[in-house]
């Protein structure tokens, strides 16, 4: 880009924020454009009734017993019309027996050719047409549990916290059918006690929600209704009684699991033949120790996850977060959560080793990952609502074996001491919907100094339920004399007919630290931050639902230095037809950041200022796709970036999904290395991603899947004109035959491909087999004066299938056992 056309959308991007500005309250303060009036149905209550006989699980309640139970029915639309009646009639009805609780429902169709019955992969979203059951066995009006399964059949559940949070990684071992009639469709659904947490009483009244989803309509309607201008979530359900006589299991659960995998990898001094071959066991073991608390231990556990990484090539100083894919973390987190700081990372228990032998010329063998000895998890629920949780894991001693030069022997060496993690949180109910809690860890390594972080957190709904006050306050200790603290407090608007927002500050001082078990980028600052939301679901023309907002932010460092300071206006709206479109506009001032020079002092990054636009169509439609672009100043440069995501259902079993996305950023200035006088140097970066993501799925059965996953990465930067940093505000050009310069980075050419082809079968309820192929393709050129380092797709593609590769099989099976 010149610099004509770099002035010109500059002015049109600041013309446009302050448009937006000016025009945006006039827009949401309008009468017209208010939130349609709807009051939230007074509390209900839906009875079940014991069983007599034996219910099959065929997704056709047809049993004599289904009809004794009265009917649940009249159920109010969420989305999209608020308030008003379900457009197709919903009924549902409770049996139970010492077993399980059961769920009849039918789900009538005046257009029962367009039901939505995609038959996809467990616990995977999909428009489908679907129902709903959300339980809150505890009754604490803050947890829940959800059950869903669409007109395929197909389950899914996840755990609600906090009110209104989702945690959908939680797994229990449940079953449910459907069946599609000319009139509508039918499921049923066995959730067993095991499946649910509550303490034993002679009877029970429990939180339940129903809901029910019609996809051609993207209809979401609930049978206790609540909207939006109140506090939603589980403190909102309506009441289950009846249940009589009915205990909690004692969920004793076993399940053993036995991997093979296979590598072949290209041949090294290492590993001459490029071939290994790994096999292992493990177990584990769930024991409900009451009727609230329940002890998961496991010996050995299988840590690997199936599916690969995103890859990602970080050029910031700032540390790349994953999230986390291992089953035995993924169950429950969300009790070892700190609100708003990353406390625990799960991913820091075996990660791959961190140390290095000097002596080694190279590696026969270096561990991908350190290996997990034991773990276990304490996980309950009090009657008075105290909730509890311990997590410890124990990683062994991992050793690489390695060659020294000139020595024929192999040697060994630890790259890994002996580690123990631990992890302990409370969290106490208070006032019917508000909690308190408090978070601690400890990491204790052999010839390491131990690192502890402690927390304590709170959410408290003032009188109207419309505000809530959170915050955090977190101390650390890496040592002596390490102590430090850091805190955030903000107060909430949750509740509004047309306006909701949140006001924030946080704090960190210099040595609080909680990297070891945990995840921070930064410290040594403060700030404070605001959000306000206007919204509104009356329909304008197309529109049924819009909503605007605005944010501005200021944080500084300790020092007094700006670290950022900005804002953005930004909008949403849906339309008739169910597709949305979104988009922003935002700047921000410049900043001082004291990371970018590697310990040479703070940088004055430039101001930044861009704007976006992006939409998608209605996915329940056989093609639908999404488009998004952004253009920005940023770091005195611009970029580009563009992406494209096309989702193809040739079958109701059969889903394609690719993205694709390309950047482009012109002399954007990135610190490089350093110069002779030790000052920090940096270089204008011209710089070109692309990227090919592919998801598919075919499922032959709701318990047999086969997917596929790739991802084809290109990245590659040329280096301009080198800038010696005179003092935090000014760079000076210098000439690099003049003026010496130890780089540390050059002009780069990245190029990656992953692939998963995964067989899944869940061959009975909560046993599964894994059959999974991966292969992993990446090369990082960079340096060499006589390699053309600009992005050339047909070259860099042909580079890429000329890469040595690495394939990997691996086959695994678990077997669950309920005692």
């Amino acid at each position: 880009m010149n610099a004509g056309s770099n002035h010109t959308a500059k002015r049109m991007i600041r013309r446009c924020f302050g448009l937006a500005l000016f025009l945006m309250p006039l827009i949401v303060f309008s009468p017209q454009v208010l939130l349609a009036d709807a009051t939230a149905d007074t509390l209900k209550t839906a009875t079940a009734v014991r069983a007599a006989g034996n219910i099959n699980l065929d997704g056709d309640p047809t049993e004599p017993d289904w009809q004794n139970p009265p009917e649940i029915t009249g159920f109010r639309q969420f989305e999209p019309n608020e308030g008003e009646a379900c457009t197709q009639k919903t009924v549902v009805k409770i049996l139970y027996d010492d077993e399980a609780i059961y769920f009849g429902c039918w789900c009538y169709d005046s257009e029962p050719d367009k039901i939505s019955a995609i038959l996809t992969r467990r616990d995977r979203w999909s428009q489908s047409d679907f129902i709903s059951i959300r339980i809150d066995s505890h009754h604490d009006h803050q947890t829940a549990y959800y059950f869903n399964v669409n007109a395929a059949g197909v389950q899914r559940d996840i755990l609600l916290f906090d009110n209104s949070n989702a945690d959908e990684s939680w797994d229990a071992v449940w079953e449910a059918n459907a069946k599609v009639h000319d009139w509508g469709w039918t499921s049923e659904f066995k959730i067993p006690y095991s499946a649910l947490r509550f303490v034993e009483s002679d009877s029970y009244t429990w939180g339940l929600q129903i809901a029910r989803y019609i996809g051609r309509r993207q209809e979401d309607a609930r049978w206790q209704f609540t909207p939006r201008s109140e506090t939603r979530g589980v403190a909102r359900y309506g009441h289950l009684v009846g249940l009589l006589g009915i205990e909690p299991p004692g969920r004793v659960e076993v399940m053993p699991y036995l991997v093979g995998t296979g590598i072949y990898e290209p041949e090294t001094d290492g590993n001459p033949d490029g071939r290994k071959a790994v096999s292992d066991i493990g177990l584990d073991f769930k024991y409900g120790l009451s009727s609230a608390f329940t002890l998961d231990a496991t010996i050995n556990p299988d840590f690997g996850q199936v599916e690969s990484d995103e890859t990602i090539l970080n050029l910031t100083a700032y540390e790349t977060y994953y999230p986390e894919k291992r089953p035995f973390f993924l169950e429950g987190i969300d009790l070892f959560r700190s609100p708003y700081f990353y406390q625990f990372y799960s991913r820091r228990i075996g990660r791959a080793p961190s140390g290095e032998i000097d002596s080694a010329s190279f590696y026969y063998d270096y561990p991908r990952n350190t290996g997990i000895l034991g773990a276990f998890k304490l996980t309950g629920k009090t009657t008075g609502g105290t909730a509890m949780g311990i997590l410890n894991a124990t990683t062994g001693e991992e050793k690489a074996e390695y060659a020294i030069e000139g020595d024929a022997a192999h040697h060994k060496g630890t790259v890994e001491p002996l580690a123990n993690y631990s992890v302990v949180r409370i969290k106490q109910d208070i006032f019917d919907k508000s909690y308190v809690g408090g978070l601690f860890t400890a990491v204790n390594q052999k010839d390491e100094i131990d690192s502890y972080s402690a927390s304590t957190d709170w959410g408290l709904y003032l009188p109207d339920d419309r505000y809530k006050w959170n915050g955090t306050v977190i101390g650390t200790r890496n040592g002596p004399g390490t102590n430090g603290l850091a805190f955030m407090t903000e107060i909430m608007k949750e509740g509004g007919k047309n306006i909701v927002g949140n006001v924030m500050m946080d704090y960190y001082d210099e040595k609080v630290d909680w990297n070891r078990l945990g995840y921070i980028d930064i410290t040594g600052y403060w700030g404070s931050s605001t959000w306000i939301q206007f919204r509104s679901n009356k329909e304008i023309g197309v529109i049924n639902f819009a909503n605007v907002n605005f944010n501005r932010w200021y944080n500084e460092y300790l020092d007094g230095l700006r670290y950022t300071s900005g804002g953005n206006v930004n909008f949403n709206l849906r339309f008739k037809d169910n597709s949305w479109m979104y988009g922003g506009v935002s700047q921000n001032d410049d900043r001082y950041e004291k990371r970018e020079t590697r310990g040479n002092g703070h940088w004055l990054m430039p101001y930044g200022m861009g704007y976006w636009i992006g939409g998608y169509t209605n996915e329940s439609k056989p093609l639908s796709f999404s488009m998004y672009h952004e253009n920005y100043h940023s770091r005195d440069g611009w970029g580009n970036y563009y992406e494209v995501g096309p989702i193809i259902r040739p079958r109701a079993n059969m889903e394609f999904q690719l993205f694709l996305s390309y950047e482009n950023n012109q002399d954007q200035l990135y610190w490089v290395g350093s110069g002779e006088d030790d000052a920090a140097v940096f270089r204008r970066l011209n710089q070109e991603e692309f990227d090919i993501t592919l998801r598919s799925i075919y499922t032959f059965t709701r318990n047999l899947t086969l997917q596929w996953y790739s991802q084809l990465f290109f990245s590659a930067g040329k280096y301009g004109d080198y800038y010696r940093m005179v003092d935090p505000e000014t760079l000076e050009e210098v000439d690099p035959s003049t003026y010496s310069v130890s780089l540390s980075r050059n002009d780069f050419n990245y190029k990656a491909l992953n692939i998963n082809l995964i067989l899944r079968w869940e061959f009975r309820p909560g046993s599964t087999l894994y059959l999974v192929w991966t292969q992993a393709r990446d090369r990082y050129d960079s340096g060499n004066s006589g390699y053309d380092y600009g992005f050339r797709f047909s070259r860099d593609f042909d580079d890429m299938f000329a890469m040595p590769q690495t394939n990997t099989f691996l086959a695994k099976v678990n077997y669950w056992w309920n005692i």
